[in-house]
This record gives C-alpha cells, structure tokens and sequence, in this order.
C-alpha cells in the first residue's frame, strides 16, 4: 500500500445502477451494486450495505467508474486527425 493510501477514514456507501470494474485487461459493467469505500480505498463491491457508512450516495440510474476510465474524450482534438477536420 502506498504511503498516502488508507483504509482507515470515512465510509462511503456508492448504490449505483451500473458500476464499472477492471476485469482481465478489460472492464465489466455490474447492474445495481454498492461500492463501499473506506478512507481512500475501495473496500468492497456488493448487493447491498447494511454497515455503518459516514456518507450514503444513491445513484439510482448513473454509472460509477474508476477514477482511472477517461470517460470524456474529444476525438476532434486528437493529434491523429489533426487537418483532417475542424477544430
């Protein structure tokens, strides 16, 4: 564990519709899970959280995804299609 990563701190209950997760140098969509994480690590992915939980977010009919998924992309702006059409 790196020395700025904790699983000590606040619990955060995520309930989302969809959640998004690494699997096999790909990723998986999971319908209607809670994300628990516990100071700044993802502690568990389940059906449901009974626990103590500091922060409960419900986000019915949004998708949660990693930090790491560049989920907002401008395509346009690439390098690649540079001249090939407009800014």
């Amino acid at each position: 564990m790196k020395e700025n990563e904790s699983t000590e701190g606040p619990i955060t209950a995520i309930h989302a519709s969809y959640v998004v997760v690494p699997e096999k140098n790909s990723h998986d969509v999971l319908r209607d899970k809670t994300v628990v994480v516990r100071g700044n690590r993802i502690w568990q992915i389940c059906d449901s959280y009974a626990g103590p939980a500091d922060i409960s977010i419900h986000a019915d009919g949004r998708l949660l995804a990693p930090g790491f998924i560049n989920a907002h992309v401008h395509v346009g702006a690439a390098t690649y299609v540079r001249g090939l059409c407009e800014d």
